[in-house]
């Protein structure tokens, strides 16, 4: 399901995927004046995906309380849910994917 690659970013360069390997993905996120690696699991974002594909105009706190603890993954992963939400619609091509020229 995933087409995230290394490289790829939002338009606005607030996201950059940084690394990926079998479970995550390590990214870049720069949000009001901050910066941060996260790691996001796969299995996660698959499921935030399937929530916008449902419902794409949810807002990301809403996708993340109707989904929290619905699986196995740990909760506190949910934490990053502007992140998670950011890297769902760019799968979902509901936001622009840039990427880098190999």
């Amino acid at each position: 399901m995933h087409t995230l690659r290394i490289g790829d970013r939002t338009s606005d360069d607030s996201l950059i995927i940084h690394d990926e390997d079998r479970l995550c993905y390590q990214v870049r996120w720069f949000a009001r004046g901050t910066y941060s690696i996260r790691t996001i699991s796969k299995a996660l974002l698959n499921e935030w995906v399937r929530a916008y594909a449902e419902t794409p105009d949810a807002k990301s706190q809403d996708v993340r309380e109707r989904i929290v603890g619905q699986s196995d993954i740990d909760r506190f992963e949910y934490g990053y849910a502007a992140t998670l939400a950011v890297m769902a619609k760019m799968i979902l091509d509901k936001m622009p994917i840039i990427r880098k020229k190999s």
